[in-house]
């Protein structure tokens, strides 16, 4: 079988067959260490990165700088670990690796990849780490059984890593997914430009504590009078439908990222009903309805059923709806305001896990503008989060592309 991609450059359509050598052949295999935390002059005013997990998550998988640092004094005798290695999770957190492009060290979780000199210009840098990912749902298939969680080193050297003759061909192809992650990138910036956004024009549209006009407010609103204080008690209503016919309606779940979401598509297909639950206490749900985890709503458990008909929800959530005094949409941003959740932290009730039932949540405090400012701030509010939402569907489908794109660009090896 050829050792050839699906999917080539034009300039490399007529060139040989790709290479492919061991892993243990490309590189000198090391495991990474924690010097002593016992030993302050490992640790104080240290400048050597010391890479975590944690820089992984916060800083991606091409990494300059470590968050925490590390004292030439707590260098091994072998010295550091050279720029342009790269670190695989090899224990613990599997299927995780970044290149890192600075003289470094790196914990015990990790393992470095250190390219032989006599692959200097046979295997470029960049080029392997995207190979990597490949590599990394390899390692999440090939762990050992038994104790603590780890890559089946020994086939992990003799893992087969294919690569085109030309350094010219490998560059081409990290220049082309560079690219990618470049727009991704660009993309994610502005997601994050606009929750920021999102977050200062909500400090600004709702009153401060103990005032009663905001700091901004639209010009067709600017002489009306200032907004009246009530309680949510006051303004929405317990609804509490239950299920005594036991009839068989869809049934929904609360989550703090999603709100309603259906229970099969969280439980691999089933739902309560399907596992054998008595669904004749779960609570009817409409339109137009709140319904919140008391145990969670300080994570954000709470949803909004929106143009969902009927629908069963377990008779653990709090349903709750509107009077006409409060807009729906209005409510949906205050429940995300520091002020609720302040509330909430003041208000909740119970021992290890802490509670939020509606008595109390009716005692949380809400000021209101007319309805018809309360629906001028809610649609602003809320189209910057139909914005977010369309960028963050882009970036799904362009790490979707990336995905694909990759599994053609580079040659699958049977063994």
């Amino acid at each position: 079988m050829l050792l050839i991609p699906k999917l080539r450059f034009p300039d490399y359509n007529n060139q040989k067959e790709w290479d492919a050598k061991s892993m243990e052949t490309i590189f000198t295999i090391r495991n990474g260490y924690t010097p002593s935390k016992a030993n302050p002059r490992f640790w104080e005013n240290g400048n050597i990165p010391w890479f975590r997990m944690e820089d992984i998550r916060l800083n991606g998988h091409i990494l300059s700088d470590s968050i925490q640092h590390v004292t030439p004094e707590a260098i091994k005798s072998k010295g550091l670990f050279p720029a342009y290695s790269i670190i695989v999770a090899t224990t613990a957190t599997i299927g995780e690796h970044a290149l890192i492009i600075v003289d470094s060290l790196a914990n015990q979780q990790f393992t470095f990849l250190i390219k032989r000199k006599s692959f200097e210009k046979v295997i470029d840098m960049q080029y392997f780490h995207y190979y990597m990912f490949i590599v990394d749902d390899w390692c999440k298939k090939n762990t050992n059984s038994g104790g603590l969680l780890s890559v089946n080193m020994s086939a992990f050297k003799q893992l087969m890593i294919p690569y085109p003759i030309r350094l010219s061909e490998q560059q081409k192809i990290a220049e082309c997914l560079s690219s990618i992650d470049s727009y991704i990138s660009s993309i994610n910036e502005k997601v994050e430009q606009l929750k920021a956004h999102k977050k200062s024009l909500m400090q600004k549209l709702f009153p401060k504590r103990g005032q009663t006009v905001p700091e901004c407010r639209f010009s067709e609103f600017k002489s009306s009078k200032g907004w009246e204080e009530k309680r949510l008690g006051d303004v929405t209503n317990v609804i509490n439908r239950r299920n005594k016919s036991n009839r068989s309606l869809p049934i929904y779940s609360i989550s703090n990222k999603d709100g309603f979401i259906l229970q099969s598509e969280q439980f691999d297909g089933l739902d309560s009903e399907s596992r054998g639950y008595d669904i004749s206490l779960y609570k009817i749900v409409g339109r137009n309805t709140f319904a919140y985890n008391p145990a969670r709503i300080n994570i954000g458990s709470i949803g909004y059923s929106g143009n969902l008909k009927e629908v069963l929800i377990s008779s653990l959530y709090v349903c709750i709806k509107t009077t006409d005094e409060l807009d729906d949409k209005f409510l949906i941003c205050f429940l995300k305001t520091a002020q609720f959740n302040q509330a909430v932290e003041n208000n909740v009730e119970g021992g290890i896990r802490s509670y939020l039932f509606y008595e109390n949540f009716s005692r949380i405090k809400i000021a209101l503008p007319s309805l018809q400012e309360q629906k001028k701030i809610a649609s602003t509010i809320l189209s910057i989060d139909d914005i977010i939402s369309k960028y963050t569907d882009k970036v799904l489908l362009l790490e979707d592309y990336k995905k694909g794109l990759m599994q053609q660009l580079f040659p699958t090896i049977t063994k």
